[in-house]
């Protein structure tokens, strides 16, 4: 991933410029809406055409009258844009033309012109020729070559765009060796415990907006890293919280955008291969916490607790947080629970090392025999209770599935095998086992009446 060649898409606020990377990329990745500043992240997609494939920046909207600290933030990341890509589409309103907002962006790019391939894409030219030919010939005005005109809403010009991209692409590196599957960690929690500076801290530089405002983040944040000799893909999602009384107060306009961002933000959890569920150490947990580590458990993700914002926390303050952690989660005893300091990239190492572990657990494939091994043990030290008068026989245990592991107990009567004991063989396999940090599902299957329980 880190090797693909970047297409950054680059203009003022509300040019259409979400559209565009939602059109190229045939996804719904990046929020759209009339308010300005909706982008603040740059949003990275794959897109492939013709056989080539790149990287395609959603970048926000470059305002020179942004004030705000979040608004100053996304305009320092777009502009980061202008030195990593590859090539870069301006994009400008093909409805109401050029203004002053898209001179200043032009004199920023003048500099850029000689280093890189530079389009100018005039957008929402649909109907309405005559009035739009005169917008389009004063954006030649800008000095930056020809206009190729698009509607990323009704797909017009779309074709020829890729067309041009691709041929402005520089020439693909040939590797010689298969490029691994990325292990994908969504980093989700409550807004404000500090997700994105945790991510910040990973990568080792601003790849997200922060700030104290909650729902600064709103696009899913998809980052790439290589890690020793695995890659992860970082998916920093807004954050979740409760529908309180004040949620329905809010303006109707921020409940939608809340609304899409958190369904992208589910996406990129289903999405994902291991979940690190952020909690601030401060704030201490809530059934809130304890249903975001539920509902991943039960799309089958691997879990990871990390307790944020304890760096000025003493052994015996971590060991009481430890604990308020495993009293919270006891239905996820085995999910490790790492104490970081994302503001000082306190035990950053440990949470990688820790992320590599518990994803190799989860792939992790047990020969039958020692299944069979595990399961003789566990019935010789407890069997499994009576159910209205019938004994119940367990015939084997076998593994059906890794990432994540599933699997299957044949039993005489699976209808009246307890909750309890199969949660009991679970804790027998995950003594003899490991699978730290990873949900394990049994499947419980009925034996034919001419097999031997063994």
């Amino acid at each position: 991933m880190n090797h693909l060649p970047i297409v950054a898409l680059i203009g003022r606020a509300n040019v259409g410029k979400s559209s565009l990377f939602n059109r190229l990329s045939e996804s719904r990745a990046a929020l759209i809406s009339p308010e300005p500043g909706t982008t603040r992240d740059i949003n990275q997609k794959e897109v492939v055409w013709r056989g080539r494939t790149f990287l395609l920046w959603d970048t926000a909207g470059l305002d020179n009258e942004k004030s705000d600290v979040i608004g100053a933030q996304a305009t320092v990341h777009a502009k980061r844009a202008f030195t990593k890509a590859s090539v870069i589409c301006f994009m400008l309103d093909g409805m109401t033309g050029i203004n002053p907002a898209d001179f200043a962006i032009a004199k920023l790019l003048y500099p850029f012109k000689k280093k890189r391939p530079l389009m100018v894409v005039a957008n929402k030219v649909d109907r309405i020729v005559e009035r739009k030919g005169d917008n389009v010939a004063t954006m030649r005005t800008l000095g930056l070559g020809e206009v190729l005109c698009i509607s990323a809403k009704n797909g017009k010009g779309i074709g020829e765009l890729l067309d041009r991209i691709v041929e402005a692409l520089p020439p693909e590196i040939e590797t010689t060796t298969p490029e691994k599957r990325a292990i994908k960690i969504a980093i989700i929690g409550k807004p404000n415990v500090g997700k994105s500076s945790l991510l910040n801290a990973i990568l080792g530089f601003e790849r997200s907006v922060v700030s104290d405002i909650e729902h600064t983040t709103r696009d899913v944040v998809n980052e790439y890293m290589d890690y020793k000799d695995d890659t992860f893909c970082f998916l920093d999602t807004a954050g979740i919280r409760r529908k309180t009384p004040t949620r329905v107060k809010a303006k109707q306009k921020d409940l939608i955008m809340e609304r899409d961002s958190l369904r992208e933000g589910a996406r990129a959890i289903d999405d994902a291969d291991i979940v690190f569920v952020v909690i601030d150490v401060f704030e201490g947990l809530t059934k809130q916490d304890e249903a975001l580590v539920g509902d991943a458990i039960d799309l089958g993700k691997s879990i990871m607790i990390v307790a944020n914002k304890t760096d000025t926390l003493d052994d015996d303050q971590i060991d009481a947080c430890i604990r308020a952690i495993d009293g919270t989660f006891r239905f996820a005893q085995w999910a490790p629970k790492v104490m970081v300091s994302a503001k000082y990239g306190k035990n950053v190492k440990k949470l990688l090392d820790k992320a590599l572990e518990v994803y190799h657990e989860r792939r992790k494939k047990v020969p039958d025999e020692e299944l069979l091994s595990i399961l003789k043990g566990a019935l010789s030290r407890l069997k499994p209770p009576r159910a209205q008068g019938k004994a119940i026989r367990i015939a084997d245990l076998i593994q059906v599935k890794i990432n994540p592991p599933i699997f299957r107990l044949i039993v005489s009567h699976p209808q009246d095998l307890s909750y309890a004991y199969v949660r009991y063989i679970e804790n027998q396999v995950r003594k003899a086992c490991g699978f730290m940090g990873t949900p394990l599902k049994f499947q419980l299957h009925e034996y034919e009446a001419t097999r031997r329980p063994r």
